[in-house]
């Protein structure tokens, strides 16, 4: 015959295995929340970040082709960082104000228009008859962190020293190098997470 003490324990033990398997269930979707929607937005932002430097480097090489030289007026026989903004953008958008650069005002860049309203720019390419300039995907404090950074080989010797804080490295066999400091707005071994490159 049954033991009536029996009855609860089993019930006891189906109650806590039905507890355990809520329990379960809602750490797996806290841990698949945590690891999949919360940084696909900062994934997507590097994403588009790698597409607008594919695309610039695109534009640079196209530049190149058709001048035999890289987009700077310098005269200088070293090589130059440029913001992705100014006479460089404007003569890769074959605008009147790059015509220095580009007298036949050839459009080797195009890309998505910009956010952002009243100067407050940031996640595309701004475009005006008379200026041109691209902006990172994130929305960084300072506006002068929002732009790619344009390294020109401008003394012809095929390599680029990288920037000091990203190590100082010389890369070899380029004409240019390309990078975005970030949604921190930082360059540096810390805080090297969010950065893009051209080059790595």
């Amino acid at each position: 015959m049954n033991d009536p003490k029996a009855k609860p324990s089993r019930r006891r033990r189906s109650l806590l295995l039905w507890t355990f398997g809520i329990l379960i269930i809602l750490l797996f979707s806290f841990l698949l929340k945590s690891a999949f929607l919360v940084p696909r937005g900062e994934v997507s932002s590097t994403v588009r970040a790698k597409a607008a430097i594919a695309k610039l480097s695109s534009a640079i090489d196209l530049y190149f082709d058709k001048y035999e030289s890289l987009p700077s007026t310098s005269t200088k026989d070293k090589d130059i960082e440029y913001q992705s903004k100014g006479e460089l953008m404007a003569a890769l958008c074959g605008l009147e104000a790059g015509s220095t650069l580009n007298p036949y005002q050839l459009s080797f860049f195009e890309f998505k228009r910009n956010k952002g309203s009243d100067g407050d720019f940031y996640g595309g390419l701004h475009r005006t008859q008379s200026k041109a300039a691209l902006y990172g995907p994130w929305k960084n404090k300072d506006i002068e962190d929002r732009y790619y950074r344009i390294i020109l080989d401008l003394d012809g010797d095929q390599s680029i020293r990288e920037p000091a804080e990203l190590g100082g490295k010389l890369i070899p066999n380029v004409r240019y190098l390309i990078y975005h400091k970030g949604k921190d707005g930082k360059i540096g071994r810390k805080f090297y997470k969010d950065n893009v490159y051209s080059w790595k």
